[in-house]
């Protein structure tokens, strides 16, 4: 799913209105709609009182078309509206829908003057927050920030209306902010919910469809996606009835040395589950038999050097390479992966780990990096490699032009896991849990990568359909009874199959 600036986001509506031959007012009505038909889907106690709380923009007008129909729907609802300076800035379509009262007896309407007339207003069992919404710019103060004070303070559970109060749709603003439990936001996620600073506040968030143009939406560019089911679904092939092993690739990882041999077997049954056809193994020798009993399926290539990995000679047959986990940083190691470089690799190849260690040890080897490789490093090994940020949007905007300027894919792994592009476009995989913080995790991560290069994915596809599998997998380990304390690399290859089941439906 497309990922719109601020811009883009009041350009959308615009054209949609006129597209579609309606006003902004009924394409407020449309969005209050879909707001009130998710907030009933969900587990949220609605017997209560609900206070609604109301900025005099767009967002407001938002709030009061909510207010109504929860009103229609005998909720207890009280609509508290923010003072503003100048009757002038109320918005007409704020305007319109505070002028056009309810059919039935109206409900109390606080216009909020001073913060104490707030504390008659604690016993409300919900917040609907529609003070402001995409287009705030600066830190909030005044009674706007006592508000959002008393609103955290108050243990009321919160649902947003498109983004928290105080937060922007393009960046952190600083300031005040609502801490929301649930966000309900129209018509695509807001760039704001992926950054750190930010996700923390926006809580659990739902994307509600406003029918907003379908041509504007497929055809207006953008530099960020979401990663989501639908875009999921669109990747995945199916299997045909009469497909063999030869159908679905050979990986071949290079991994291992002595005392991480682990890694290996992590790394090729991540590959084998994911689907590939045939996986072998080149190891140092210390690791035949461990190999070959713990992942039979495989095939195991032993290097001449009982310890470590010294030389590579790629498969004829090989569609997909990984390297890294657990290789170490020895010189041999090192020169090995030189020398590969130097050999006009033309087939997909994922680097991770150590390989990574190896490359920020020794740049004058990163020169050499083929085009089209994928890195799949975490933050600290991003770092080591391409320099330290100040913040995550500098991060990220490093991450991208890495990706543009050396023709590579890299994959950031995090909490929220970003895959950057050679043609600049970045996607954010917001599946997974805190229990994947764990040894093991990322050399998972490599094997299922690889695994779908094999089967004859595009590097672009394998990063997406691997990162979201993989954060699918640690979601369904925690489903099946591992706590986020408990789960370990192994649960994540053990669940993979139940991730396939849950997506397909079968």
């Amino acid at each position: 799913m497309k990922i719109f600036n601020a811009e883009q986001i009041k350009k959308c509506d615009r054209v949609t209105c006129e597209r579609q031959n309606i006003q902004f007012k009924d394409l407020i009505s449309r969005a209050a709609t879909a707001f009130v038909e998710t907030l009933l889907g969900m587990d949220i106690d609605l017997s209560g009182k609900i206070l609604v709380f109301c900025g005099h923009g767009n967002n407001g007008a938002d709030g009061i078309a909510i207010a109504k129909l929860l009103y229609s729907r005998y909720c207890e609802v009280e609509l508290v509206l923010l003072p503003t300076q100048d009757i002038k800035q109320h918005n007409e379509s704020f305007q319109f829908y505070l002028d056009n009262p309810t059919d039935s007896q109206p409900f109390p309407v606080h216009i909020l003057k001073k913060i104490t007339q707030l504390h008659d207003l604690a016993d409300a069992n919900l917040v609907i927050d529609a003070i402001l919404g995409i287009s705030v710019n600066r830190p909030l103060e005044g009674i706007l920030s006592q508000t959002i004070s008393w609103i955290n303070e108050s243990q009321i559970k919160v649902v947003s209306v498109d983004i928290p109060t105080g937060i922007g749709a393009d960046s952190v603003i600083g300031g005040p902010c609502i801490k929301a439990d649930f966000t309900i936001t129209f018509a695509y996620p807001k760039f704001s919910f992926f950054l750190p600073q930010s996700a923390k506040m926006i809580g659990k968030w739902i994307v509600a469809d406003i029918d907003c143009d379908k041509d504007f939406i497929d055809n207006e560019p953008v530099k960020y996606y979401w990663i989501d089911s639908i875009l999921i679904h669109e990747l995945l092939k199916q299997r045909d009835r009469f497909a063999h092993k030869g159908i679905f690739g050979h990986s071949f990882i290079v991994s291992g040395s002595y005392g991480k041999v682990g890694s290996t077997i992590l790394c090729g049954k991540a590959a084998l589950r994911i689907g590939s056809g045939l996986v072998t193994f080149h190891s140092p020798a210390c690791a035949y038999e461990i190999l070959q009993m713990a992942a039979p399926e495989a095939m195991v290539e032993v290097d001449k050097h009982k310890y470590f990995i010294s030389e590579v000679s790629i498969p004829d047959k090989c569609n997909a390479i990984a390297i890294g986990p657990g290789i170490g940083t020895k010189h041999h190691t090192q020169r090995m992966l030189d020398e590969l470089f130097h050999t006009e690799i033309e087939i997909p190849m994922v680097l991770d780990a150590d390989a990574l260690n190896l490359l920020s040890l020794h740049p004058e080897i990163f020169v050499n990096i083929p085009k089209g490789t994928i890195l799949t490093p975490h933050v600290k090994e991003f770092e080591r490699l391409f320099g330290s940020t100040t913040d995550y949007s500098s991060l990220l905007e490093l991450q991208r032009q890495k990706a543009i300027d050396l023709e590579i894919f890299i994959v950031l792994k995090g909490g929220f896991t970003t895959i950057c592009s050679p043609d600049g476009e970045t996607y954010f995989n917001t599946n997974g849990n805190p229990g994947m913080a764990t040894g093991g995790s990322g050399d998972v991560l490599t094997g299922m990568i690889v695994g779908l290069l094999a089967q004859g994915y595009s590097r672009k596809e394998a990063c997406i359909l691997g990162v979201y599998l993989h954060g699918m997998s640690g979601d369904m380990a925690v489903l099946n009874g591992q706590s986020y304390e408990s789960l370990i690399a192994s649960d994540l290859i053990d669940n993979l199959g139940k991730t396939f089941k849950k997506i397909t439906g079968k």
